[in-house]
């Protein structure tokens, strides 16, 4: 105890009345005091004083996941024949993973693996030529997370390759930033446990066709067109540029050539500008002038 206005300390050695308490101070020398002329310096004390005040209770708040699905295996093309396969952990949760391939009589392991939130790894190289000569995979993995959250029991999934979806599910991947060959792990639909990248039951599905070597993007060329502004042109002219790259690219071609014309430029430009940070392009030039002109661009893919 301390006195509010004198320099004593001590300790309580009785209570006198409810106003009034004895206190020791040094040598031994006791002397009584008024509660309110004192304060409480030691834990205990207070805790005899507070005794009858309401205990603050500490409690424990759950903190929700915040991303709990977003597991993702990713083929992108790396060269004209093999495409990178890559794991991709989108989520809050780090992971233990085996996955294997499956043969008609026979099981081999592909990796094993811990793999982290928010992350991403690349893990080995497959033939896309041999498509249709892969097996089968199955994947397990079990969730963990340090912190208090809603229990995740832990997944299997078997991946059935098939020429038609695979071949659509080209797209931008999480986390890489490459376009890909994706494939969602963790997709919640139906709770299926076996799902395959076949999806013959819709009708959007369709096979990536091979683009021609050359792509005239001349507005003549182009369907659509006759009733749209400038600026509406040069976006369409851009998509038609996009989605015969992406097919070249997909489809394995090592090259294309995309006519532009000379004009202003400006399409030109936007082109290039898109080639110039694209992943899968080795690079690009003018095309021959003896044969296109100045209004063609060359693009050797990667």
């Amino acid at each position: 105890m301390r006195g509010l206005h004198s320099n004593e300390e001590g300790f309580i050695t009785k209570i006198i009345d409810d106003k009034t308490i004895e206190i020791e101070i040094e040598d031994g020398f006791t002397m009584p005091v008024l509660i309110k002329d004192v304060v409480l310096v030691k834990r205990e004390e207070s805790a005899f004083f507070d005794r009858d005040q309401p205990t603050q209770v500490e409690t424990s708040v759950i903190k929700k996941t915040t991303a709990r699905t977003g597991i993702y295996i990713a083929f992108i093309p790396s060269s004209e024949n093999f495409v990178d396969l890559h794991f991709i952990n989108n989520t809050d949760y780090e992971l233990l993973i085996t996955a294997h391939s499956i043969a008609e009589n026979s099981i081999k392991g592909e990796f094993s693996m811990q793999s982290y939130p928010k992350s991403h790894t690349l893990l080995n190289k497959w033939n896309i030529k041999n498509f249709e000569k892969w097996n089968n995979l199955q994947i397990d993995l079990l969730y963990f997370q340090k912190q208090s959250t809603v229990y995740k029991a832990p997944l299997c999934k078997k991946i059935k390759f098939q020429a038609k979806s695979f071949f659509n599910s080209f797209k931008l991947a999480p986390l890489i930033e490459q376009k890909g060959y994706l494939y969602q792990i963790d997709q919640e639909k139906n709770n299926i446990s076996s799902i395959s990248l076949a999806s013959n039951s819709s009708p959007e599905v369709q096979q990536i066709d091979v683009p021609k070597s050359v792509i005239d993007l001349h507005v003549e060329q182009l369907s659509s067109t006759s009733a749209m502004a400038s600026h509406e042109i040069l976006n369409h002219q851009l998509t038609i540029f996009t989605k015969n790259l992406d097919a070249a690219i997909a489809t394995g071609m090592s090259e294309i050539t995309f006519i532009h014309g000379s004009g202003t430029g400006t399409l030109k430009s936007k082109i290039q500008k898109q080639l110039s940070k694209h992943p899968h392009v080795a690079y690009y030039q003018d095309a021959q002038k003896n044969k296109f002109g100045y209004g063609a661009t060359y693009v050797k893919i990667k």
